[in-house]
């Protein structure tokens, strides 16, 4: 990345395919789950809120996403 995302999308246009694979999965179960979470980033990692509050950070690190061709 060349600069901090301002998006979840931005974040992820950076991440490799497996992991982003991955992390828009997570995204859409959260999203369906709480259809009222709000995208957000924070400290530099993609994340959703609900009620103001983050209800959940995901993302993409060589030693916590373990991916089939990782």
């Amino acid at each position: 990345m060349t600069s901090k995302p301002k998006t979840i999308d931005e974040y992820l246009r950076d991440v490799d395919a497996p992991r982003r694979a991955e992390l828009e999965r997570i995204r859409a179960l959260v999203k369906r789950l709480v259809p009222d979470a709000e995208e957000a980033i924070y400290y530099g990692m993609p994340a959703l809120k609900y009620k103001k509050r983050a209800l959940v950070y995901f993302t993409a690190s060589k030693k916590h996403i373990r991916c089939p061709t990782s």
